[in-house]
């Protein structure tokens, strides 16, 4: 996207930017828990996987862009803890390769959340009915996404009006 905020950047300094410091967690989330909210992250790599756990965070979400991180995947999935994945720009190969992955690995609550990979989206790049072909496409057959989900997220400028 020509007008994104993010023309031209590669996605480490998009991280370097836009990530939240360790040292933030536990306080966010002690604030969260008083408030009776639930709070969780998305960890980039396994390393994160290992400190979030620390913090007993109740789910977790992949990125967009780390869905075809297949040891990411496994290693949350390996928490027994509810995994939320964007879909971004994946293939439905990708996505099947995920929930795969996930579902091998001991993910039995999941979701597809889908989302388009522009920041902020426009509402012209943003394709609700994905969200329907999504949940239609055989992804990693039926047999093995019994309890899966299908959500949408968007960052569209435009306010928007829940369909349903």
């Amino acid at each position: 996207d020509e007008k994104s905020l993010w023309k031209g950047q590669n996605l480490h300094a998009l991280y370097q930017q836009a990530y939240t410091p360790w040292e933030w967690h536990a306080p966010i989330m002690q604030r969260a828990n008083e408030l009776g909210m639930a709070c969780f992250s998305t960890p980039f790599d396994e390393t994160a996987v290992d400190f979030l756990e620390s913090l007993n965070v109740p789910a977790y979400k992949i990125a967009s862009f780390e869905n075809v991180h297949l040891p990411l995947i496994r290693k949350v999935a390996a928490t027994g803890k509810p995994m939320i994945m964007s879909t971004g720009m994946a293939t439905i190969a990708e996505l099947d390769e995920a929930v795969r992955a996930a579902r091998g690995a001991g993910c039995k609550d999941l979701v597809l959340l889908k989302c388009t990979s522009t920041y902020p989206a426009t509402p012209a790049n943003t394709n609700v009915f994905a969200t329907v072909d999504c949940t239609q496409s055989t992804v990693a057959s039926r047999d093995e996404i019994t309890s899966f989900l299908a959500g949408f997220a968007t960052l569209t400028k435009i306010p928007a009006k829940p369909a349903a």
